[in-house]
């Protein structure tokens, strides 16, 4: 489909966690590991943690969220918040819109995508170095899904007990790092809490070698402070 979430929905991506969770702790990787760390960049975050409140963290021993996407950030303004997160769900409830109803116009090429692109080889099957449109089904998607962790915080009930680390940088032309880092405490009370100065929207992908080798180092002092990690490079998790 054209865009996240083609049902207005994170549920759709359940499915998908499951079978790699199934092919990772099944041995089909190659090796059977031990313990298991859950990744998510952006909006990965509350598909991940969509997947934690409905089935729980039992498969997993710890997270890492690199600015995840717990709020819209920068490009939304009130009245434009207040319409993404009030009309995609109300009108496709009426008929009016689907799940495909682009907001915003994809094609054309990415300048961000473009620039990673230049620095990082990958597949452009894997990841678009296009504008994807911003549909409806994932602003709906993305508001059930910080609606959901917010009563979550409010009710006390964390979604996980286990240990996570959340990268978040003022830097980020994305989101807004202290709304990010401030609704991060919903996910649970074992959270180490990190804002960078410098690091673009992934604090792994910046420009800068030096800006990307502190967000490492930083990385692997927590990997280590937890135990998922020796200072030898050895014992290292499986991350999905």
């Amino acid at each position: 489909h054209c865009s996240h979430c083609a049902a207005g929905d994170f549920v759709e991506y359940h499915e998908e966690l499951a079978k790699a969770l199934d092919f990772i702790q099944g041995g089909r990787a190659g090796r059977r590991y031990g313990r298991v760390l859950g990744y998510a960049h952006s909006t990965g975050a509350p598909i991940l943690l969509s997947y934690l409140m409905a089935h729980g963290d039992g498969r997993f021993d710890g997270f890492v969220f690199n600015s995840p996407f717990l709020s819209w950030g920068w490009d939304v303004g009130p009245l434009t918040k207040l319409f993404i997160q009030r009309l995609p769900s109300l009108l496709m409830a009426l008929g009016l819109w689907s799940a495909a109803t682009e907001l915003t116009k994809g094609g054309g090429p990415n300048e961000w995508a473009l620039q990673f692109y230049s620095q990082f080889e990958f597949d452009p099957n894997s990841r678009p170095v296009y504008n994807v449109p911003v549909t409806a089904g994932f602003c709906r998607g993305v508001n059930r899904a910080h609606a959901a962790v917010a009563r979550q915080g409010r009710s006390g009930t964390p979604i996980t007990l286990k240990p996570f680390l959340v990268l978040g940088s003022k830097g980020d032309d994305v989101l807004k790092s202290n709304e990010v880092l401030r609704a991060a405490h919903a996910i649970g009370p074992s959270r180490t809490l990190l804002e960078l100065a410098y690091a673009r929207h992934d604090v792994f992908a910046s420009a800068e070698p030096q800006i990307v080798q502190t967000a490492i180092d930083h990385l692997r002092a927590w990997l280590e402070g937890e135990g998922f990690a020796s200072s030898e490079g050895g014992g290292a998790p499986a991350v999905p």
